[in-house]
């Protein structure tokens, strides 16, 4: 009997496109701001965590090139690569409302890896 070497890799990538699906039914993520910008490791987070929460998997970790600007139609590329795993998922955000100092934003996860192993975002 043959067993499957990356087990995480699989239930990972079987579950993505339900995340995929789920987030653009509309699953927001949001964060309060008090400036132009949703840092960095705030969007990493909450991307993470929301993502995490939807799939009932393991926070990813989730790697950004920078901020999100808060102004609708801003849009980042970000990676994601869940624990246990070297496959990179490209995660595109979009902020789609920005309220008395609150962003609102939707991310978006690909059907299938960029990469093996390569966690930098390039662009």
């Amino acid at each position: 009997m043959r067993t499957n070497p990356h087990p995480r890799r699989l239930r990972w990538a079987a579950i993505t496109p339900v995340v995929c699906f789920t987030l653009l039914a509309g699953c927001h993520v949001s964060v309060s701001v008090g400036k132009k910008e949703v840092s960095k490791s705030e969007v990493e987070t909450e991307v993470a965590k929301q993502l995490a929460a939807k799939a009932n998997q393991p926070v990813p970790k989730v790697t950004c090139p920078g901020g999100l600007s808060a102004k609708v139609g801003a849009s980042i590329d970000c990676d994601l690569v869940a624990q246990g795993d070297t496959a990179v998922y490209a995660v595109h955000v979009v902020v789609d409302t920005v309220k008395n100092g609150t962003v609102h934003f939707n991310a978006t996860v690909a059907d299938h890896p960029k990469s093996s192993g390569d966690t930098t975002t390039t662009g």
